[in-house]
Parts: structure tokens; sequence; C-alpha cells
């Protein structure tokens, strides 16, 4: 279950990440213990993995909710497509959780490789396999350790709440283009729940 700490830390971080709606529905369910996996002691870390697995359960629900169609869809021209979103979703995942744990990138160049919803699905879920290495490899002790990311020095578990955020400014614009095409968010229909 989810402990006091871990949750006012996990809510915390939400609170700057999140729309007021989407908060206080992440928030509700945090309270009501719905995340259950074990995780680090660490407040911070904890935090990091906590958040993770809520995004990827967002954004890997989103990824599903729209047709072979939309993954073409643009709200504007000059944005993305839904697919490139989610390719580039994709890329930054095996970029930044490499980079937290110290080794070469395995996968690169999602977003302008691959188009098909099958085919993007796929590698959405296989960046999200990734980087589970990287939340759970992350230890109170490594969490502070200095990495070289992006042509500075920065704490290992920083790149994974910079990654979090990232991922969390990604799916406010998935929820754009699902809302675009008259879908409901996963965000809306679950707020949180378990792999």
């Amino acid at each position: 279950m989810l402990s006091r700490t871990g949750f006012i830390g996990y809510a915390a971080l939400l609170s700057t990440l999140l729309p007021g709606p989407v908060h206080a529905q992440v928030q509700a369910a945090a309270q009501a213990q719905a995340i259950t996996q074990p995780v680090a002691k660490d407040p911070g870390v904890t935090t990091a993995q906590q958040s993770s697995r809520v995004l990827k359960l967002w954004l890997t629900g989103s990824a599903e909710l729209m047709s072979e169609a939309d993954y073409a869809f643009k709200p504007t021209p000059e944005v993305r497509s839904f697919g490139q979103l989610m390719g580039h979703v994709a890329d930054r995942n095996y970029e930044f959780c490499a980079a937290a744990m110290g080794v070469e990138r395995p996968v690169r160049d999602i977003e302008k490789t691959k188009v098909s919803k099958a085919d993007l699905q796929k590698s959405l879920s296989e960046s999200f396999a990734f980087c589970e290495n990287a939340y759970g490899g992350m230890s109170p002790a490594k969490a502070g350790t200095l990495i070289q990311f992006h042509g500075q020095a920065m704490p290992a578990l920083s790149t994974l709440l910079f990654l979090n955020m990232h991922n969390s400014l990604h799916y406010g614009n998935a929820i754009t283009y699902l809302r675009l095409r008259g879908k409901v968010p996963p965000s809306t229909s679950s707020p949180i729940t378990s792999d």
C-alpha cells in the first residue's frame, strides 16, 4: 500500500504537473491507496516510481483508445500527429532511462520510423518496460549519483523526474487529441489503476 510519506511526495509532484480537475482525481485515488506495488523507501525515489507507473497507464491507454486512422490525426498542421506524439514519448523514454542507468540507448528514431498503431503501441510499451529497469534500479544511494545528460551533470534521479515531467506534458497533449476525436482520456475514465 502507498505509505503516508509516499502519498505526500506523490501528491506534491502531481500537484505541480497536472491540471486542477485531473490532480483532484489523482489525489482522491491515491488517498484510496490504489497503487500497491512495492517501492523504494526513499520518498523521492518512491515518488518517481509511482508517477511513472501512472503515466505509463495513461499514455499506453491513450495509444489503445485511438483508432488506426487517428494515428495520423493532427489538431493543427504545425504539430505532431498522434502517432508521432506516441513515438516521441517512446524515444524520450529510451533516452532518459538509458542515461539514468548509464547505458547506451538501445532504440532511436521511433517517431521518424514507425507509423502504424500496432508498431507504435509495441514501441511505446517496450520503452516503458525498458524504463522499469531504470526506476526499479533507482536506489536511494544511486539517486544522487551524478550523470551526464544533455551536456550537464545531474543526479540520476533528476533525470527520471524530468522524464516524468516530460511525459506529463505530452499526456496533456494526448488529452487534446483524444477529446477532439471524441474519446474519454484514461485519467478521466479511470484516474489510477494498478498494472
